[in-house]
């Protein structure tokens, strides 16, 4: 990394979710760049540092992140979500941790584990607000998490090579059995959308890998510390704010915030750019969860006479 580089993994921001005129111009004197489908922040970051290609299931990354130790065998991600029927399909909504509460989840996953082990070579575990699933046998789950399709269609994005119909056919079962839990009348009555769904999501195994020398991380998220952990690295906690970060990182470092900071898009833009125009940092490079990518430089403001970004500008992601 670069002196007084940042690398850092924020909330999405395409689509009209930047609120202030002042940032999206801002943003916009940047280069910007949609990635890929189907590629995690986690994959761009390890991209641009030169490391070593994700090698196994990010379910598996993950919960190495969360739990300090590797999953024992096969796992996938069962995370909360509420799926959204509508007249031809059906859209996947992410929920965020405030959204989440304590006893809902506690219910939830005690009835989707009571049947998850009426199947042979099958359980279910929660650590937090997420979940997984180990199994006895490996079988093909989708690749992306549902931040990365929040508001869409499932099918319109990378789903594992390989046959789905076991995938398919537990997905159904826990749809069902979620769609009449107690629970989501509840919900209903408090205003807050069901946990009619676990989003199955990058199956797979993780080892200890070889070591590898990464910049400094400060993680508010397991993915990326389970990452770093694989090849030898010890991950800094969470410093609280990005200017922290930057205090105790003069050679460049990486940072992503967690999801549980219910801070918004702008605040942390507001932050970055603060820290990039008093010269704290000299460049930034930034992984959004919606696949957005921006890389701004110092001198890039300057770059006055930018208009906004389509990017930016647009309400609604096309499929």
């Amino acid at each position: 990394m670069r002196e007084r580089q940042a690398i850092v993994v924020l909330p999405p921001a395409a689509f009209g979710r930047v609120q202030d005129t002042g940032l999206r111009k801002w943003l916009s004197r940047g280069r910007l760049a949609l990635a890929e489908r189907g590629r995690s922040p986690l994959d761009l970051v390890v991209q641009e540092i030169g490391a070593p290609a994700v090698d196994g299931g990010l379910a598996a990354l993950r919960y190495w992140g969360q739990a300090a130790v590797p999953a024992n065998g096969w796992v996938a991600a069962a995370d909360p979500v509420t799926l959204r029927p509508r007249m031809r399909d059906i859209v996947v909504d992410a929920l965020p941790a405030a959204l989440l509460p304590e006893a809902d989840l506690q219910e939830i996953y005690e009835a989707a584990g009571e049947h998850v082990a009426t199947h042979d070579g099958l359980r279910l575990e929660r650590i937090g607000h997420v979940g997984y699933l180990f199994s006895e046998a490996a079988f093909a789950t989708p690749a992306v998490s549902a931040d990365a399709i929040d508001g869409r269609v499932p099918d319109a994005l990378g789903a594992a090579a390989g046959n789905l119909v076991r995938y398919r056919r537990l997905d159904s079962e826990i749809q069902m059995l979620l769609h009449a839990h107690p629970v989501n009348a509840r919900r209903q009555q408090q205003g807050m959308p069901p946990i009619n769904g676990l989003w199955l999501w990058q199956g797979g195994t993780v080892g200890r890998q070889a070591h590898h020398r990464l910049p400094r991380l400060y993680s508010g998220d397991p993915l990326f510390s389970g990452y770093w952990l694989s090849r030898g690295c010890e991950p800094r906690a969470w410093q609280g704010n990005l200017a922290a970060c930057a205090s105790g990182a003069a050679g460049g470092f990486v940072a992503v915030v967690p999801h549980t900071d219910d801070r918004t898009v702008d605040a942390w833009l507001l932050e970055l750019r603060e820290l990039l125009d008093d010269g704290t940092l000299k460049s930034l490079s930034l992984y959004f969860r919606d696949g957005l990518c921006a890389k701004l430089m110092r001198r890039d403001r300057f770059r006055r006479w930018r208009s906004i970004a389509p990017v930016l500008e647009e309400q609604t992601p096309h499929d």
